[in-house]
Parts: structure tokens; sequence; C-alpha cells
């Protein structure tokens, strides 16, 4: 098997360092302000009308 050749053979570094940067913004904003990290996890669950968690797969409850 031959190696990729450049540009394609960047696409590991880069996301290596992207990832690595996206951690270490999580956790500056989990040490800054946990309460926004909290609000933001509450904005992206959906509840019904009795109060349950409803499915993240787009089915509607029974």
């Amino acid at each position: 098997m031959t190696k990729p050749t450049a540009p394609v053979s960047y696409g590991g570094p880069v996301a290596a360092v992207r990832m690595a940067i996206g951690v270490v913004l999580l956790l500056v904003l989990i040490r800054r302000h946990p309460e926004r990290m909290a609000e933001t996890a509450r904005v992206h669950l959906d509840e019904d009308t009795t109060g349950t968690v409803a499915a993240q797969n787009g089915a509607t409850p029974q």
C-alpha cells in the first residue's frame, strides 16, 4: 500500500489538532462556566408533554 501524497497526507494531523483544540476548549468552558455546559445539554434534550425524554431518532411517542 502506498502512502497518501500531499495534501491528503495532512488530513490525519489536522484532524488530531482540531480534536485537541476542541478538548481544550471543552475543559476551559467546564472550568469557567459549568452552568452554561449544563444549559447546552438541556437544550438538546427533547421533552414531550408527560415530562419524559422523547426518543432522539425522530420517532413519535406512542
